[in-house]
């Protein structure tokens, strides 16, 4: 999976059918999202955790893209903080799926090696509008440095996500 993520997130910057990156970076208002996870995490295909977070976008967007930030923890201990980018395209006023690239800081403490302190989050959500505040997903991503270092794993997770609108 190393990279495949964050290739298709670039490409859905650009195929955004919304606010495709090929007209700009134009800022516009948007919704601020705050997001719970629960999470399954997966090392060289084996289940080796759980893991819980929270996420906030920001309420503004440039073109397709939505700056957020996201902390997480696991089950051992592992924190992971990063700033980045989402891109979320609307396909009925009910059912979204939704890009994320997000560096970040890894500090695995009893978590498995990852290799380095400095991990590309990116993933993708699909998921569906409860009401006009809240909605649920299910999402997959990958985590790695990159190829930063000569070791460089990565680690999965399989999450579900409670979002909530918050400027409703």
């Amino acid at each position: 999976m190393n990279g495949a993520l964050a290739v298709a997130f670039w490409a859905s910057t650009l195929l955004n059918p919304n606010y495709p990156l090929l007209d700009g970076f134009s800022e516009r208002v948007e919704a601020r999202q705050g997001t719970v996870s629960m999470s399954v995490l997966e090392f060289q295909r084996e289940v080796v955790g759980t893991e819980i977070g929270y996420s906030q976008t920001a309420h503004i967007a440039y073109g397709p893209i939505q700056p957020i930030w996201m902390t997480t923890i696991t089950d051992d201990g592992g924190l992971w903080a990063g700033l980045g980018a989402y891109n979320n395209i609307k396909f009925t006023d009910d059912i979204f799926s939704a890009f994320y690239f997000i560096p970040g800081i890894y500090v695995g403490l009893e978590e498995v090696n990852l290799g380095g302190w400095l991990m590309f989050r990116s993933g993708i959500e699909v998921g569906m509008q409860i009401d006009e505040r809240w909605s649920i997903s299910m999402a997959y991503d990958h985590r790695s440095s990159g190829d930063l270092w000569e070791y460089n794993p990565g680690l999965e997770t399989w999450q579900i996500r409670i979002n909530r609108n918050l400027d409703r």
